[in-house]
């Protein structure tokens, strides 16, 4: 027999771990509920508004110009004058909507113009509400409860729910991003270029994600997205003509001086003028770009999370629905061991839902959260040159059980 009081040492290890076990799958449970509601409630508040969004929609503007390039040619889909008529035609008393995008979201929207365009709404909203739910667990680890849980953030989140009410491309964009750091991790690195070059549909959302990718040495990615932009340049180039593109280099221009777009920025945010916006912009990118850096021959997703923060923290043309893209960084952070990543990522998660009245609270801990993944970064490179390793994910209870 052994020492009783070796076994009593034993018998109360063996209930803490118990008691700790129990807490945790408590907690976990706990949450859920709590998002469960949340989820509810903001897919209840977007089914609701669905019935009269369509002529609200931003998929409105890419309807005209899609039937504009079907009926009439490509070269005119950015003739305002053109799109007004066939919007009062095809959409009757909505008020004017310029499209300003680049022609991928028309050629996107094309196969839809064989249907009314109510019902080409619809097929296009479950679109973007389907890009949320894939995404979701795209990015989630194997653990079911991971799955779940960034499931109901997804569903949670009204600024993903107003990607599906506005019909706009923002999760198709976030999708993309996904999808090629699965690729990558996987080693499909040309398809993971391939299919990163989707983000052109909103390229402002992920502006440095490509940048991320030289960075990390992801050549043949580079490559490969080089490649397919360059090919879908070439394709515009010929169907919509020099001109076409010049009137949509007029029309952007015209938008970009819209306060309403630029209070996500934390640029915006410091305000002293356009060289000081300037310099923060680029300190945001370098700062986004530093994990890519430490991503070298190592896995992506920070990297490319990072870089997507950076992304939408820098650019001065954002819409509330367009936040929905910072689930990548929220998703990726509450993977990591450090607390304060997974703090900041539920935190900017809450601020999500209170942007349109609280834009500074969603700058300041997106850029809280972009300095603490640089921060992970340099930590786990300092680590590394002393050999010293981390974890990837929490340990799940069944992992700390054993």
């Amino acid at each position: 027999m052994g020492h009783p009081g070796k076994v009593r040492g034993a018998v109360a290890g063996a209930q803490i771990r118990t008691f700790l076990i129990a807490r945790e799958r408590l907690g976990r449970a706990a949450l859920v509920v709590a998002l469960a509601e949340i989820a509810i409630w903001c897919q209840a508040v977007m089914i609701l508004q669905l019935p009269h969004a369509a002529d609200v929609s931003d998929y409105r503007a890419y309807d005209v110009a899609a039937r504009i390039g079907l009926q009439q040619g490509w070269s005119h889909i950015y003739d305002t004058a053109l799109q007004l008529r066939v919007l009062h035609a095809y959409w009757p008393g909505t008020s004017r909507l310029d499209y300003i995008s680049l022609p991928i979201n028309a050629w996107l929207a094309a196969p839809l113009t064989i249907l009314p365009p109510h019902a080409a709404f619809a097929v296009f909203a479950a679109i973007a509400w389907a890009a949320l739910l894939i995404a979701s667990q795209l990015a989630s680890p194997p653990d079911r409860w991971f799955r779940v849980v960034f499931g109901l953030l997804a569903l949670g989140s009204l600024s993903g729910a107003a990607t599906v009410v506005f019909g706009q491309v923002s999760g198709l964009v976030m999708l993309a991003v996904i999808v090629s750091w699965r690729l990558l991790d996987a080693d499909h690195e040309w398809w993971a270029g391939v299919a990163l070059a989707a983000i052109t549909l909103k390229p402002q959302l992920a502006l440095l994600v490509p940048i991320a990718l030289v960075f990390a040495g992801r050549w043949r990615a580079v490559a490969a997205f080089a490649a397919t932009c360059g090919a879908l340049a070439a394709v515009a180039v010929v169907m919509v003509g020099l001109p076409g593109l010049g009137q949509l280099l007029r029309l952007d221009a015209s938008y970009t001086h819209d306060p309403s777009t630029q209070v996500w920025s934390l640029s915006t945010l410091i305000g002293g003028g356009p060289a000081i916006g300037f310099a923060v912009q680029a300190m945001v990118a370098v700062i986004a770009l530093v994990p890519a850096w430490h991503a070298r021959n190592k896995p992506i997703g920070v990297a490319l999370a990072a870089a997507v923060g950076g992304s939408l923290l820098s650019s001065v043309y954002l819409h509330g629905m367009d936040l929905a893209v910072y689930l990548l960084p929220i998703w990726v952070a509450a993977q990591q061991p450090w607390l304060l990543l997974r703090v900041l990522s539920g935190l900017l998660w809450l601020s999500l839902d209170f942007d349109v009245t609280r834009p500074r609270a969603t700058a300041l801990l997106a850029a809280a959260l972009l300095a603490a993944y640089f921060l992970s970064s340099m930590r786990l490179g300092w680590s590394s040159r002393d050999g010293l390793g981390r974890r990837e994910h929490w340990p799940s209870a069944s992992q700390r059980e054993h």
